[in-house]
């Protein structure tokens, strides 16, 4: 069973992860309206990836007979000045996500809640990729703003992007909340 206390905090990076969901939309909102469906598309399927952690915390809450609770999400930015803005803000954001899951890691650790430290290893890794991600979208950004059509190359490589059913696997039957 987990304590009281892990399922709490649990619960807060749900919200944390929901949040993300909807910064990714506001963003992909952004780059529609900006004539960048690439980009849209490809941070719509961030926010897919979002709400997939949110489930997996989700139900590993419930897994471990704790109590879900869910707090209110906050209204994300949903305005930037230019695509190199917004990446960075992806950035900027996934740092302030890495931080929260060491606070997880931290609090498994004091708690000597081994299952819940082992569960959280998943969220290491991803926020490594997450974070090596979004720098290496902003220094395409800047290569390629100097270039004449350049976000234009962005746009059309980011439209490549593919949902990663791997991710689906981490939910109850495999269940899927989108198609791409």
């Amino acid at each position: 069973m987990i304590s009281k206390d892990m399922s709490e905090h649990l619960g807060r990076q749900i919200g944390a992860e929901l949040y993300s969901e909807h910064l990714y939309n506001a963003m992909a909102a952004w780059a529609m309206a900006q004539d960048l469906p690439g980009l849209s598309h490809w941070m719509r399927l961030q926010a897919e990836e979002e709400h997939i952690h949110a489930m997996k915390l989700f139900h590993y809450i419930l897994e471990r007979d704790g109590e879900v609770v869910l707090p209110q999400i906050e209204a994300p930015e949903t305005s930037w000045s230019n695509v190199q803005e917004l990446l960075s803000s992806v950035a900027e954001h996934e740092k302030i996500i890495t931080g929260l899951i060491y606070g997880l890691i931290d609090l498994a650790h004091q708690e000597r809640d081994h299952s819940t430290t082992e569960f959280l290893q998943w969220y290491i890794a991803e926020q490594v990729e997450e974070e090596a991600t979004a720098n290496a979208l902003i220094a395409k950004c800047k290569m390629l703003s100097e270039m004449p059509g350049g976000y234009y190359l962005l746009d059309q490589d980011l439209a490549g992007r593919q949902f990663s059913p791997e991710l689906a696997a981490y939910l109850p039957n495999g269940a899927m909340f989108g198609k791409y």
